[in-house]
């Protein structure tokens, strides 16, 4: 350094191409920026050359960070004799798996735990439904007596004047607490045709029938007789009629 600040010194170029290099790498000094300064005073073509250096490292680093990105740093320990080695075998980054591909395997791999679990299950853990108990063993609707029917006595319903009643009223009801207790007629069973204990005549309803089919209204007429045993051993009859009107239209 010292020759270069000596007055009257020749410069050559090799040492002006070192300066400019050193100025550009950050390793020239105080002094020797200085003195390169001054050079480049009485040399204007000295500019252009340090400018061009300057844009030319600027252009390595660039690329230098840009190929630093792509390669991943790794983890694993590289030996030192590597390096000195001119071919180096890029490193490739990890292959990444597809969602679509990693969605699809977690449904293929409960499928398949879900039909390993159906043939492993033991049929004596299956649910069964119970099995209908045997013919014998269930109770008869035969053998079931029909509960006791209690009657007392009542007084008579007056009649219309010149009408004689021969029907006695007495008070029926099932042999249970709570259970109200009836009013019904009882009539010798064998006394009564079958068109009275049934209900009305069939002529009476097919006029009926039609009357109602006029105006619009669909009757049904449904009679069921129900029995039960009183305590002196009759049984008694009783005829329950359903009637139900439903309008369909003219």
């Amino acid at each position: 350094m010292t020759k270069h600040h000596e007055q009257g010194s020749p410069v050559d170029r090799d040492s002006l191409e070192l300066q400019m290099q050193r100025l550009v790498d950050g390793e020239l000094d105080v002094d020797g920026r200085r003195w390169l300064l001054q050079q480049a005073d009485s040399r204007p073509a000295m500019w252009r050359q340090i400018a061009l250096r300057f844009i030319e490292e600027q252009s390595l680093q660039a690329n230098r960070s840009v190929f630093v990105d792509a390669v991943p740093p790794t983890s694993a320990a590289v030996d030192p004799a590597d390096h000195e080695s001119p071919v180096q075998t890029p490193v490739r980054p990890a292959r990444q798996v597809p969602r679509w591909a990693m969605l699809a395997g977690l449904v293929a791999c409960l499928l398949f735990g879900v039909s390993i679990g159906r043939l492993l299950t033991p049929a004596a853990t299956l649910v069964r439904a119970p099995e209908p108990p045997p013919a014998a063993d269930m109770p008869s609707a035969k053998a079931a007596p029909a509960p006791p029917v209690e009657s007392a006595p009542a007084t008579d319903s007056p009649s219309p004047p010149g009408v004689r009643s021969d029907v006695s009223t007495r008070l029926v009801g099932l042999n249970k607490t709570g259970q109200s207790v009836v009013d019904l007629p009882l009539v010798p069973v064998k006394s009564l045709s079958s068109d009275v204990l049934m209900g009305h005549d069939h002529a009476s309803l097919d006029e009926l029938h039609q009357e109602l089919a006029r105006r619009g209204i669909e009757l049904r007429y449904q009679t069921t007789v129900v029995d039960g045993m009183l305590p002196d051993g009759r049984q008694m009859y009783l005829p329950v009629h359903e009637v139900s009107f439903t309008n369909v239209g003219y």
